[in-house]
């Protein structure tokens, strides 16, 4: 070999060994494992009756006394009754906010996370009044942007005939939203059959995703269970257990 394709040679070499421990680590290094954390702290309800009170904040909303709509907690089991014999609107509400039941008592970011819910439920009773009856029951979460704004996902588990011909919604079209206006989309997610335990792992981020998708200072306010009824009586009694919502990032 002579002297002027030696030179380069040593050059290639010299290049290629230099650039060595680059490609090594290129071909070693693994990505960063990700961590998954449960946010809530009371979802076995295995605490005292006013304790589950606290974390879980039942409520309602719309109803008057007439009424009544009630959440229990025995045997590390949340018991929701509704009966309603008049045609006002309204919900009741139980589960996870960040104020009552979140481990930090901080909104978590949402962006570039996986945030997912997992629950027992048992319908036992769900009477109502066709043919313009409205009831649904779902599992909702609250999202706040960074302006502020509070932006509402409910992945529904059961929804009666006259619930699924919303106009807002295109179930009769083959699709799965219940219904949408400007703050709030309703997915149609399960019809859950009566008397039967049934557990749901829901992708709580995928939905809101879908919905609004996830921006920059999007935070999650809350995990729960609602059931909403409007215009004709209806009775109903839900079971939930095991309420764990679980971030992963």
């Amino acid at each position: 070999m002579n002297k002027q394709t030696l030179i380069p040679t040593i050059i290639i070499f010299l290049t290629l060994l230099a650039t060595l421990p680059l490609i090594t680590n290129a071909l070693t290094t693994q990505p960063a494992a990700k961590t998954t954390v449960t946010i809530n702290t009371n979802g076995d309800l295995a605490l005292s009756d006013q304790e589950n009170r606290d974390t879980w904040n039942p409520h309602t909303c719309g109803f008057t006394q007439a009424t009544p709509a009630t959440a229990t907690f025995a045997n590390n089991t949340c018991t929701i009754n509704l009966n309603k014999t008049t045609p006002e609107p309204g919900h009741i509400a139980t589960g996870a906010w960040w104020t009552t039941n979140f481990k930090t008592r901080q909104k978590p970011a949402l962006i570039n996370t996986q945030v997912q819910a997992t629950f027992q439920a048992c319908l036992t009773q769900a009477t109502y009044q066709p043919p313009n009856e409205w009831l649904r029951i779902a599992l909702a979460t609250a999202t706040q942007r960074a302006d502020g704004t509070v932006l509402y996902t409910e992945l529904d588990i059961y929804d009666t005939p006259n619930t699924q011909n919303h106009p807002t919604g295109n179930i009769n079209t083959g699709g799965d939203i219940i219904y949408q206006t400007g703050d709030v989309v309703e997915y149609k997610t399960d019809q859950i059959p009566l008397n039967t335990w049934k557990t749901y792992t829901l992708d709580l981020t995928a939905n809101i995703n879908q919905a609004w998708t996830i921006k920059q200072g999007d935070r999650l306010e809350s995990v729960y269970i609602v059931i909403e009824t409007a215009d004709t009586p209806t009775q109903v009694t839900l079971q939930i257990r095991n309420l764990w919502i679980t971030q992963t990032a």
